[in-house]
């Protein structure tokens, strides 16, 4: 009877309103919010609506669910600061309507299967689907990231260790498991003899990552070689716009130079950060001003990376233009930099506008670069090298805002032998919400992936100095002018992801497909279909 009386509860509530629940649940768990639990029942509303609709109605199932999450990731661009406001209202309609859709997609996937497969199939095939619709909606110039689950977890450091072996996707596989199981235990709670068994199994599956988490946290073999760099960064918290005012440019500067004149009064320190665009001119045609911060820095014999924009001149009608880092040493006159290669659809490019030049006439008020080519590394020179046994430069690699959000770029920089890596942004536009504290936090899962501890200078916060395993060491708050030092224990090991990649992600999108291909040649149940919208 009470069974009976729990179940016509929940028949009651509509499936829009269940689903929209999951997708607030899932938002809740993403920083800054401290929820990062509710990630592990968040599905389940998910999974029941699934279940008791038979597998039909999924596309608007899979659309309501991912219009919460997105917007309740995203809402912030109706208020972006760098556009006007009809233009910021559009692009983050668009955005979250596009990224509903392909939620819809996944939801029509789930119920194919279930149909055709079953519940029970179909339940132990949710985590791989989740994990193989994830990483293909990061891929190519539309991919996007904030939206994974994996990112519930980045104050949950203990699991989080296994994005070493697995990436930053193992994680949301793991946490989707976990969710299969919670369902399992609550649609047989009444039958003793299966919820056993089930427990069981959810209970190792939940230790399992803590486990390895705590032995390898308590593990020496990271940083074997005992290898340091001591870093600094600054947070002048300037605004955006006014700083690219001529009349404003020598006070921006010279707030870099009081804060530099404060990292730099730590021993021994080796590198110097400045946030993305943090010189408002092209330095590497302002050649006085090349000259400025390189007197600056050989004054202080620091190292100095830093954000400023860039161009290149193809002929006389035609340029490039690129949001860059630049890297000079005090014992050197040369200045080196890399071009950002992902960049923010809409915001930064219009998508596919290099094949299709019509598109180059469209202004959302984006900013119209070019994206780089390649990765490069940076090399500094140390001046404490009592503790290292093998190279007296370290190699730094560089990413700029959105491009943090990509494995893959990270991944790329450590394979060509980066021990550290920089990161720069300006996440000014976007307001004391919530979007400034999640883009801070997806760095702690690159940091974990790859064993390489990060420093990420915000111009206006959240700026922070990450170990290799995805701890802060360091920070400072959003919209407040500081500086933070520290120093770093440098990687001397591999991760499995940084050797083998996404393997993992591989597997899951073969396996998917192969559920797909067995669907076709099942003949189904014989129940009467019904529309699938």
């Amino acid at each position: 009877m009470t069974k009976r009386i729990i179940i016509n509860k929940f028949k009651h509530i509509k499936s829009p309103v269940l689903a929209a629940i999951s997708g607030l649940l899932i938002v809740l768990a993403l920083p800054p919010f401290p929820f990062y639990f509710l990630a592990f029942i968040a599905l389940v509303p998910f999974i029941y609506i699934l279940i008791r609709n038979n597998f039909f109605l999924c596309f608007s199932t899979g659309f309501v669910f991912g219009l919460i999450l997105n917007l309740g990731i995203l809402y912030w661009l109706a208020g972006n600061q760098g556009t006007t406001w009809y233009f910021a209202f559009l692009s983050m309609l668009g955005a979250v309507l596009i990224l509903a859709v392909q939620y819809g997609i996944l939801g029509i996937t789930i119920g194919f299967i279930g149909r055709r497969l079953g519940k029970e199939i179909l339940l132990w095939s949710l985590p791989v689907l989740f994990g193989a619709f994830e990483f293909i909606t990061a891929q190519g110039v539309l991919g996007f990231t904030w939206n994974s689950l994996c990112y519930t977890q980045t104050s949950n450091i203990i699991p989080a260790q296994i994005a070493s072996i697995f990436g930053c996707y193992g994680i949301s596989f793991w946490i989707v498991l976990v969710n299969v199981l919670l369902y399992k235990v609550a649609s047989n709670f009444f039958k003793r003899k299966k919820v056993v068994g089930t427990i069981i199994i959810l209970t190792i599956v939940i230790l399992l990552p803590y486990l390895y988490g705590f032995l390898d946290l308590n593990s020496n073999h990271h940083n074997a070689n005992g290898n340091k760099i001591t870093v600094g960064l600054v947070q002048p918290n300037v605004d955006p716009n006014e700083k690219w005012n001529h009349a404003a440019f020598r006070e921006n500067m010279n707030t870099l130079y009081a804060l530099s004149d404060s990292v730099t009064a730590q021993e021994n320190l080796d590198l110097l950060v400045w946030p993305e665009t943090a010189i408002p001119a092209y330095l590497r045609y302002r050649k006085w001003l090349h000259r400025e911060i390189h007197e600056y820095i050989s004054q202080k014999e620091v190292s100095l990376l830093t954000g400023a924009p860039d161009f290149v001149k193809l002929d006389s009608n035609n340029y490039n233009f690129y949001n860059s880092t630049f890297f000079m040493t005090a014992a050197k006159t040369k200045i080196e930099s890399y071009n950002k290669i992902r960049l923010v659809p809409f915001g930064e490019k219009i998508p596919l506008s290099n094949i299709f030049e019509v598109l180059e006439n469209i202004n959302l008020g984006q900013g119209n670069f070019d994206a780089g080519d390649s990765i490069k590394l940076f090399e500094v020179p140390l001046k404490n090298n009592d503790n290292l046994k093998s190279r007296k430069n370290v190699l730094v690699s560089s990413a700029i805002c959105y491009e943090s959000g990509f494995s893959d770029l990270v991944r790329g920089g450590v394979r060509k032998g980066a021990q550290l890596l920089v990161i720069v942004t300006n996440d000014a536009w976007f307001g004391n919400t919530s979007a400034p504290y999640l883009h801070a936090a997806i760095a702690k899962l690159r940091a974990i992936e790859n064993n390489i501890p990060i420093v990420r200078a915000a111009n206006t916060g959240v700026s922070t100095i990450i170990d290799s395993r995805g701890r802060t060491v360091k920070k400072c708050g959003f919209e407040q002018r500081g500086y933070a030092t520290s120093q770093l224990n440098l990687r001397s090991k591999r991760t499995i992801f940084s050797r083998m990649g996404y393997y993992f992600n591989y597997l899951l999108v073969g396996i998917s497909i192969i559920l797909l291909g067995f669907c076709y040649i099942s003949p189904g149940s014989n129940r009467k279909k019904e529309e699938l919208l």
